[in-house]
């Protein structure tokens, strides 16, 4: 009977309270563009921390020079290269269209070296897929 009396005790309270949400409007960080290496590469955007204190390079429109002469401009998210983006190499050959992973994926145009020579089309897993001429 004790613990009968007990249960129906608690269920008689209320509710607990909720703690009320902070409502004061939180200003973003502001994000400076930066110039690093890494490894002997050069990157120019925003590098970000997440809560665990990683570095990430992070950012719509960066730049990344690899040390063999690879270039490229366009989007990082989480440190890839993701989106509609532009590589070039050394050679003068270039790539602009989507890229996964630092890979051409979607569509895209390549440039060959000679100038001339150039595949617009679909693009799969960096190489060329489906219709394109």
């Amino acid at each position: 009977l004790i613990g009968a009396f007990r249960w129906h005790q608690r269920a008689a309270m209320p509710p607990p309270l909720t703690k009320k949400k902070n409502k004061r409007k939180t200003r973003p960080k502001e994000e400076k563009t930066v110039s690093c290496n890494f490894d002997e590469n050069e990157y120019t955007g925003v590098l970000r921390q997440d809560n665990f204190g990683a570095r990430y390079l992070a950012g719509s429109a960066e730049k990344y020079a690899w040390k063999d002469g690879v270039r490229y401009e366009g989007p990082f998210v989480a440190s890839q290269v993701k989106g509609w983006g532009r590589l070039s190499w050394p050679d003068g050959s270039s790539y602009e269209g989507e890229l996964i992973k630092g890979l051409r994926h979607g569509q895209g145009l390549y440039i060959a070296p000679d100038g001339v020579t150039k595949y617009e089309g679909q693009w799969q897993g960096g190489r060329r897929h489906g219709m394109g001429h």
